[in-house]
């Protein structure tokens, strides 16, 4: 008789480890299955309660045009439509209930509503509507213990019928990273960053871009702020919002979000998420001008078709911000959390590749001097006239660095060829009350005004890409290129970055109290960034280690400026810094004291 073998101890626990690993695999997928039906059920629910509400609100829709939707009140709206007048759409948290007019729908139990629930009024010209409403509920369901949470945004127009987004990307982790020894400008989109698209317009056309749907950028909003009583006025897309300044200052609002940067394994990573999760950092909410700083003889301004502050210093800049309001100031390191915004949307180091060149490619130079005199004209003829374009502003002045002394802020309206009396150049015809012209009289690009970018809202991008346009960022202006602007709370002491996160006690060429040392010293050399700095006790700053004199190996594309001794931080690149400039340009080669032509300022509000 043939023995059967029997099995041995390590065999028997191979097969127990194989068969639980087997049964829990199971038991997820069930587990799934059973989420995915639960959720379906919810959302079939969902959808059979608010088919009441769908068909009146469609109803108005399609009898009277929306004209304005305004907010009366937490969580409750007016709906203003052409003939019927005011709707009031109404949510109460609390007892899971959205009332429009007599029509009250409940939603289930399993669900919870929670903040951020917002409406919102569109205008377009295609997809057979004129108007539509997209009301957006973010909501907990019993099935999200991680309160991630479930996004409706329902929307009402001509066909009526509303789209469901599942899951909710208020929700998700955006992510990238890149390997740090690498020069490609480029980084790799993870989580739920992988497969996003992110487009700026270069020519103020439409133009796809995933995170304008997404927290916290999609959140990001110019609004007016009256500085008399403290209080918001209005925000973008409300009939009374204004650019000019009729209607408060203009800031943008950057939302709170959780964030975290690190390095590890060889790669450096960036996360941005709505919700709290362990090891993220909370930013809070904070704004910043749309435009750059602006001064009326009294006060500091954000307010479109103004000429930026120039010829001041860093301490005057804070002193002046600081009288706008409480928790004013000017801009410190909530920069680098914007840069930290850009690069998780864009993914690319590269600004001027990913929003347009900027104003970068203006002409200046000492000696474009008149070669004609002329009394009480409009009118200055230069050798190189072709560099200057029709619409940019230019100062005319007998001073190659001061202040301009004959006229400040003059447009270019026409620039012809000249030749007359063995004289051949080009003539350039410039607005405003005539001047006298001699011989020592130059032209040079002055700061240009603000509001440029005012016609492309909350879009990022620019009207044109050619050097001469100002670019925008989410509501920022000018974010980088134009001027340089004041960076607060930073001192550098002979290439060491000091750091202070707590505006109150900012102070120039002070490196102790709560200026705290990063954990690096800076490259002695200047060119474009090779390799970046990291300190984890201050992830939110990367100072260059490593440069090169080829643009081509660098990482960021942006020029990097330093000196030795006690230095202050600005950014960004000037209206004449061509290629150098961008999102992650950083020169500290000027002493606290510094007032330049170049150098200006951004509010703060935090």
């Amino acid at each position: 008789m043939k023995h059967q073998k029997a099995f041995t101890l390590t065999e028997l626990i191979v097969s127990f480890a194989l068969l639980s690993i087997l049964s829990l695999a199971l038991f997820r997928t069930v587990l799934s299955i059973q989420r995915i039906q639960k959720q379906n059920i919810y959302i079939n629910e969902f959808k059979a309660l608010t088919v009441v509400l769908n068909n009146e609100i469609q109803n108005d829709f399609n009898n009277d045009k929306i004209t304005n939707v305004t907010e009366c009140g937490n969580n409750c709206y007016n709906i203003m439509y052409e003939k019927k007048g005011n709707v009031r759409l109404s949510i109460d948290k609390e007892d899971n209930v959205i009332t429009y007019g007599n029509i009250k729908e409940k939603l289930p139990n399993d669900y919870t509503m929670y903040d951020d629930i917002k409406i919102k009024q569109y205008t377009s010209n295609t997809g057979g509507f004129n108007s539509y409403i997209a009301l957006t509920i973010p909501i907990k369901s019993a099935l999200d213990s991680n309160m991630s949470g479930l996004k409706y945004m329902y929307i009402y127009d001509s066909t009526g019928g509303y789209e469901l987004d599942i899951p909710n990307k208020d929700g998700g982790i955006y992510t990238v990273r890149r390997k740090i020894d690498s020069n490609s400008t480029k980084w790799e989109r993870l989580d739920d960053n992988k497969g996003l698209i992110a487009n700026a317009t270069k020519d103020g056309s439409s133009v796809k871009n995933d995170f304008d749907e997404i927290y916290p950028w999609g959140d990001i909003i110019s609004y007016n702020y009256d500085r008399t009583t403290g209080r918001e006025t209005a925000r973008y897309g409300d009939a009374n919002f204004k650019f000019d300044g009729s209607n408060g200052e203009v800031l943008t609002k950057i939302p709170s979000f959780y964030y975290k940067r690190y390095q590890e394994n060889g790669y450096e990573y960036i996360s941005i998420t709505k919700n709290q999760i362990e090891g993220y950092t909370r930013s809070p909410e904070f704004s910043v001008g749309r435009y750059e700083s602006s001064y009326d003889g009294t006060n500091i301004h954000s307010i479109s078709g103004r000429f930026p502050e120039i010829l001041k210093n860093i301490t005057w800049f804070r002193t002046e911000s600081r009288k706008v309001g409480i928790n004013f100031g000017q801009l410190d390191y909530h920069y680098f959390i914007l840069q930290m915004l850009y690069l998780v949307e864009y993914a690319n180091y590269d600004s001027q590749s990913a929003l347009g060149i900027g104003n970068a490619y203006y002409r200046r130079f000492g000696g474009d001097k008149a070669l004609v005199e002329e009394a009480n004209t409009n009118k200055i003829v230069l050798l190189n006239g072709e560099y200057f374009v029709v619409n940019q502003y230019v100062d005319i002045t007998t001073t190659e660095w001061g202040d301009a002394d004959i006229a400040k802020g003059r447009r270019i309206l026409e620039i012809t060829d000249y030749n007359e009396n063995g004289v051949t150049g080009k003539e350039i015809t410039f607005d405003g009350e005539p001047v006298n012209i001699t011989l020592n009289t130059m032209i040079r690009t002055s700061v240009q005004k603000s509001g440029e970018c005012d016609v492309l809202g909350m879009n990022s991008g620019t009207l044109h890409s050619d050097g001469k346009h100002a670019v925008i960022y989410r509501g920022i202006e000018n974010i980088y290129g134009n001027e340089y602007k004041f960076i607060d709370g930073i001192n550098i002491k002979d290439r060491t970055i000091y750091i202070n996160y707590n505006p109150a006690t900012y102070q120039v060429d002070k490196f102790d109290g709560d200026y705290k040392q990063v954990g690096y010293t800076t490259s002695n050399v200047n060119g474009y960034g090779t390799l970046l700095g990291y300190d984890p006790n201050h992830p939110l700053i990367n100072f260059p280690l490593g440069v090169t004199s080829n643009i081509s190996l660098s990482i960021t594309k942006d020029y990097y400026d330093q000196l030795d001794g006690n230095r202050i931080l600005i950014y960004g690149g000037p209206y004449n810094g061509y290629e150098n400039v961008g999102i992650f340009w950083m020169n500290y080669n000027n002493s606290s004291g510094a007032a330049s032509i170049y150098l200006g300022s951004r509010l703060l509000r935090y």
